[in-house]
């Protein structure tokens, strides 16, 4: 055998040493901590929806929506992350909240599953939605973030629904 063919068998080796330790370290971590982590996420979550019912109630209210918990949204949510869907008959917010972040994400019924930055959405348009402030979706999370947000949407419902129609 010549010198290429024994260092691959030893990167070989080497590698499946390293995907042994790493699958076993991983697994006696979820063993030990894997219950915390479930544990603040279902906290994170619960904060979350607390504090969405509380900003959204007038708008809830008034337009009709309800509130989904993501179970199975398709990233793996950290435990220090939490999102609801926030849902009405014309338009669906995604409210991810995590490390001092909030992100405000929409869909539309025809596209439920094609999520958009708020922001971006709106500087993208080029209808009514451009006398909507979309520096008032750019946020840190802060404890009066989604009352400005949800005052944000009250005051400009008519023009985003607009531009999520087109």
């Amino acid at each position: 055998m010549g010198r290429r063919v024994r260092n691959r068998l030893r990167l070989s080796f080497s590698d499946h040493l390293l995907q042994l330790v790493g699958n076993s370290v991983s697994f006696v971590y979820r063993i030990l901590f894997g219950g915390l982590d479930n544990r603040a996420a279902r906290k994170n979550l619960q904060i979350l929806v607390r504090d969405v019912e509380s900003s959204f109630a007038d708008i809830l209210r008034l337009r009709g929506g309800s509130l989904i918990y993501n179970d199975n949204w398709k990233r793996t949510p950290g435990f220090d992350y939490a999102s609801l869907t926030v849902q009405f008959e014309e338009i669906r917010f995604l409210i991810i909240r995590g490390r001092r972040e909030l992100r405000i994400c929409v869909a539309s019924p025809k596209n439920p599953e094609d999520w958009q930055e708020m922001s971006a959405f709106l500087y993208g348009v080029d209808s009514q939605a451009r006398s909507v402030p979309a520096t008032d979706f750019d946020t840190v999370d802060t404890p009066y973030a989604l009352y400005r947000i949800a005052s944000s949407l009250k005051a400009h419902w008519d023009p985003i629904i607009a531009t999520v129609r087109q």
